[in-house]
């Protein structure tokens, strides 16, 4: 990397660029726009990060004794998303977050090339099948991949979570609630959509996230409102 794009780079205040690997091989946009999105995706990712983490700890203490026994006894919400910020999942996701941004948030429609829009689908993919907070996480069986690439909301199959943790459960519906702040939607609709829809769930399971989400409902902050700055 040479020194331009280094100086551009620290322009923006972002640090720890040895871990961009190849990045020109999939570029789509002039570099100036690609830095541009690098510092939005690192700025948004760290505000979901604060506001699932935010959740996580409004659960402890809970007069419900059962949520607060899982809650204490797991610190995996440390992690949350982190590797998001690692190799290989640092190189595409500044343009899965751009794409979001300027599509969903803003009303456009941002077209990258298939070349990118097949690693776009790949590394989401490969996040949810490495991220315990993820069904996909739980499920050996599945091959193959599991993100619709029409609609990454939209369910390709049922993938099997019944194997999923009370914890990891826990932090799932946490990501749930922050992502529907951050968009103005309703976490039970969500929920409604994709239960046993997208992802297979027992009984049990389903009763804690209708635990959870029901606890989680006086959580309430606006996205525009939430600090970068990690709860941990």
């Amino acid at each position: 990397m040479n020194r331009e794009k280094i100086e551009r780079m620290n322009k923006y205040g972002i640090e720890n660029i040895d871990y961009i690997d190849n990045i020109d091989d999939i570029r789509f946009i002039d570099d100036i726009n690609y830095y541009f999105l690098l510092y939005n995706f690192i700025k948004r990712t760290k505000k979901h990060i604060n506001l699932v983490q935010r959740c996580w700890f409004y659960l402890w203490p809970n007069p419900n004794a059962q949520i607060t026994n899982i809650v204490k006894q797991y610190d995996g919400i440390n992690n949350h998303d982190v590797d998001k910020f690692k190799s290989p999942e640092f190189n595409i996701y500044p343009y899965i977050n751009g794409v979001y941004l300027i599509n969903r948030l803003y009303g456009k429609k941002l077209h990258a090339s298939p070349k990118l829009e097949l690693l776009m689908t790949e590394m989401t993919d490969y996040h949810v099948k490495h991220s315990s907070h993820h069904p996909e996480y739980w499920d050996k069986n599945l091959t193959g991949n599991s993100i619709n690439p029409l609609d990454k909301d939209t369910p390709l199959l049922l993938v099997d979570a019944t194997e999923m943790t009370d914890q990891a459960i826990i932090e799932m519906v946490c990501d749930w609630k922050a992502v529907s702040i951050e968009r103005k939607t309703d976490i039970n609709t969500w929920a409604m959509l994709n239960i046993n829809k997208r992802w297979k769930f027992n009984s049990e399971q389903i009763k804690l996230i209708s635990m959870v989400i029901h606890e989680l409902r006086p959580v309430s902050i606006l996205w525009e409102d939430v600090s970068e700055d990690l709860c941990l």
